[in-house]
């Protein structure tokens, strides 16, 4: 398989800890040190996407100093959405 062939075949994952809204006056506000109270729980799993669609579910886990996700539940097929 050529580096080529490989980056192509690639979809970018986005791993979400969750969400919130502001107006657009708080956002502007917004500086180093603010906290935004995000919708999930700590103990909630987080939501994999893969091309904007929710393909699993995970929790984080340390390996080696470095945070990883292992996928707790498989929502979508990654065929699916290829």
């Amino acid at each position: 398989m050529s580096s080529e062939a490989s980056t192509a075949d690639r979809l970018p994952i986005t791993i979400q800890l969750g969400r919130t809204h502001l107006a657009a006056d708080q956002l502007a506000r917004v500086e180093g040190g603010t906290q935004l109270v995000l919708d999930q729980s700590v103990d909630a799993p987080l939501d994999v996407y893969a091309n904007d669609h929710l393909i699993a579910r995970g929790e984080i886990v340390l390996v080696d100093e470095k945070f990883c996700l292992q996928i707790t539940e498989l929502v979508t097929h990654v065929n699916e959405v290829a």
